[in-house]
């Protein structure tokens, strides 16, 4: 399933080493749907999984600024509260809960907001919301591009006053670092959209992955990357080739549409993230994010899952929608 359309492209499958060094290869680029309607967003959005090369190191490299493990690793005790905050909101529930919408996506709305550089919270749910509604395909086409318009100018009117010494002054979010470092605008702009819609979208459906893969081992500890490598959102990407070439032992034609698995193989862990160039720019936020989450919860509850409802028609990814569960507190 590819990890932005949701699609699975019709092509020869590529696994173990070989997905690595397919991952790797500059005559290989990412085949996504995502790509095209972002493009029709407003703005002049960095298109970095259409891009190959120099051009895409250049981007990369101009919005790769805040999202490096040292500077993610300072949002730590944010996340934490931001957890606490929310369970103490809820209670002890006795009850199967939705934790979707009930714990999951009010953490995500106050992390990503956050992380962003959106000081005011009465705008943080506002702004995910739109981002969620702009790939939403259970809404109409003109209702999604009418969020995403919505979204852009909120985040325009927001990275603009930041660049004229307005309000973000929260410290290591995305906007005023990447504006301090001399960035355009509009890369500022797109970045900051994404991380809004896509990022959190995707990033809810990890944490509830993680969860139902915690809820099967209750007793055993496990990592971000084990847990999606168990219950996984992705478990291909797609690639097209634009120049004939080698992969391992099999010749790829030009043109010709491939899978790529990142699941784990003989000889390999496994890549839930990727690999090569276009690796996730976010995956240290989404490891910290997730990582905070499912800690917290099975340090103090034991998971109960009673029901699981997967995306239909994804937009993003093969990702879960809705978990609910009964929490069984172990310690509070």
């Amino acid at each position: 399933m590819d990890a932005l359309s949701g699609q699975r492209v019709s092509g020869r499958l590529i696994s173990g080493l070989d997905a690595i060094e397919a991952l790797r290869s500059s005559d290989l680029i990412p085949v996504t749907t995502v790509a095209d309607e972002f493009s029709r967003w407003p703005g002049d959005i960095p298109q970095l999984l259409k891009l190959q090369g120099s051009e895409h190191r250049r981007h990369r490299r101009a919005v790769a600024h805040p999202f490096g493990p040292a500077r993610i690793r300072v949002w730590d005790p944010m996340l934490r509260h931001m957890f606490h905050s929310g369970m103490s909101a809820m209670g002890r529930p006795n009850h199967p809960i939705e934790l979707s919408n009930e714990l999951v996506w009010p953490y995500i709305e106050g992390a990503f907001a956050t992380f962003v550089g959106i000081p005011d919270p009465a705008n943080r749910q506002h702004m995910v919301e739109l981002g969620r509604m702009s790939l939403d395909p259970g809404i109409s086409l003109s209702r999604r591009r009418l969020a995403a318009l919505r979204l852009y100018r909120a985040t325009r009117d927001l990275v603009t006053a930041s660049a004229d010494g307005g309000e973000v002054q929260i410290r290591d979010a995305v906007i005023p670092t990447l504006i301090k470092s001399g960035r355009d605008l509009s890369d500022v702009i797109g970045v900051a959209m994404t991380m809004l819609s896509g990022g959190a979208t995707l990033t809810v459906s990890g944490i509830l992955s993680c969860l139902v893969a915690a809820g099967r081992r209750p007793s055993q500890r496990a990592s971000v990357d084990e847990l999606l490598l168990e219950c996984p959102v992705v478990d291909t990407v797609e690639r097209r080739v634009t120049k004939g070439t080698h992969i391992g032992q099999r010749y790829l034609q030009t043109g010709e549409m491939v899978s790529v698995s990142l699941m784990p193989q003989e000889h390999t862990k496994g890549l839930p993230f990727g690999a090569g160039p276009h690796t996730c720019l976010g995956a240290s936020w989404v490891r910290a994010v997730a990582g905070v989450f499912v800690e917290e919860i099975t340090s103090n509850f034991e998971i109960n899952v009673t029901n699981v409802e997967e995306r239909v028609d994804p937009p993003i990814g093969r990702g879960l929608i809705a978990v609910t569960a009964l929490l069984h507190p172990s310690r509070m």
